[in-house]
């Protein structure tokens, strides 16, 4: 008898614990997970693969890269502090109930959905802040590139081999072994705009967006790549001194 009222003593101090503990827990899980997502392309790819998990079967997931079960740890846990911080405000003591304990619940209550809900913005966020930060190994490796654009196969210092390609006249040039031009990030090919703009397909950490420089008065646009397929421009960014982030489908 003792045993069991001992164990739901436990049990409703769970539940009615404390507000103050469970706000901060939330409000350093809230801010983990912002930061994480603006220096770490890791959170933007374990998110979108939490979002398609629901299709996946149990063997399937098992695969899945540690940041995936990382997010999904931060954000189980995170909605499960807020369940109890509900919980206790609701239905717990007197003194939990304060009107700070309401706006302080309602309030990260609203960051969450705040951050759930932008998601994708704060995701394209985190690949501006990166590619900015890395901008000048890109300008350094881009620069030969835009003053003598290759006419056939070749090796250049930065890139390594490469296939020119149309044959007749190049505007494509698909990378063999595609160069780490800044760490986790690799070309995986180039393309040359007719305004004499390079377009950088980014895989590795980055992958899922291209890099671009475009001379004055020329912006990122849909085009047709030199192994005839086309890109469909659906979201563009500015970073500085006509490099743009870009992303097709």
């Amino acid at each position: 008898m003792t045993r069991c009222s001992n164990n739901h003593e436990v049990w409703k101090g769970f539940l009615l614990a404390h507000p103050y503990r469970l706000w901060g827990w939330n409000l350093a899980s809230w801010l983990t997970l912002l930061i994480w997502i603006l220096l770490d392309a890791s959170a933007g790819a374990s998110w979108n693969q939490l979002a398609a998990a629901v299709d996946l079967q149990l063997g399937e997931l098992s695969r899945l890269p540690f940041p995936f079960f990382l997010m999904a740890a931060l954000l189980g846990l995170s909605l499960l502090g807020m369940v109890v911080a509900w919980v206790s405000i609701v239905a717990g003591p007197r003194n939990y109930r304060s009107l700070l304990a309401w706006m302080a619940t309602i309030g990260l209550t609203s960051l969450w959905l705040g951050l759930i809900v932008n998601m994708p913005d704060l995701i394209w966020s985190g690949y501006r802040f990166r590619l900015h930060a890395a901008l000048p190994k890109y300008e350094a490796a881009t620069r030969p590139l835009c003053a003598d654009w290759p006419n056939s196969d070749g090796e250049m210092e930065a890139w390594g081999p490469y296939s020119a390609y149309p044959i007749a006249q190049p505007k494509m040039l698909l990378m063999l072994a595609p160069p780490e031009i800044c760490s986790g990030s690799h070309v995986v090919s180039v393309e040359r705009a007719e305004s004499g703009g390079v377009r950088l397909e980014l895989t590795g950490k980055e992958q899922g967006v291209w890099l671009e420089w475009h001379p004055p008065g020329s912006e990122p646009s849909s085009f047709v790549g030199g192994l005839a397929d086309p890109h469909r421009l659906i979201r563009t960014s500015r970073l500085r001194d006509n490099w743009f982030v870009v992303r097709y489908k």
